[in-house]
């Protein structure tokens, strides 16, 4: 619906939203994960489709973030909310920081951007070994529950 009005412009971009569940799926966040390799599929292809047109592309992958987010989403199990509003907290990106981040990826043009440390570790562990990583995450969250 909108391609048209942003090929007619001079410059445009496209900002698709994955997360970090969009590189590393995680036992427990299957649908999650699901939607978020969706949107990355989604941005990939449009990457081919609008290459030689003036509309940018870029999927943006997101760790933890400090935000209200986990905090005000339902979740099958509440007792699970506090120890990830806690981690949130201590280890998230300032979402003033994050946004910054993002903007200068548009202004670079850049088509995937990974905000967040935990964002950049998990991309770089999963490409070093995406079967050892799936496994080693599996038995991380079996102890902890």
């Amino acid at each position: 619906f909108f391609l048209p009005h942003l090929k007619a412009r001079p410059e445009a971009h496209i900002v698709n939203l994955s997360s970090m569940f969009g590189i590393m799926p995680l036992p427990g966040q299957a649908l999650y994960s699901a939607s978020k390799f969706a949107v990355r599929g989604f941005t990939e292809a449009l990457w081919g489709e609008l290459a030689d047109s003036n509309v940018g592309v870029t999927v943006v992958h997101p760790g933890t973030i400090r935000s209200n987010l986990i905090r005000h989403t339902r979740m099958t199990d509440e007792s699970a909310r506090q120890p990830s509003v806690a981690v949130q907290e201590k280890y998230g990106m300032d979402t003033d920081k994050a946004a910054a981040k993002i903007i200068r990826a548009v202004q670079r043009r850049q088509k995937r951007v990974r905000v967040g440390a935990d964002a950049y570790f998990a991309d770089w562990l999963k490409r070093l070994s995406p079967v050892l990583f799936q496994q080693l995450v599996g038995r991380m969250l079996r102890a902890a529950s």
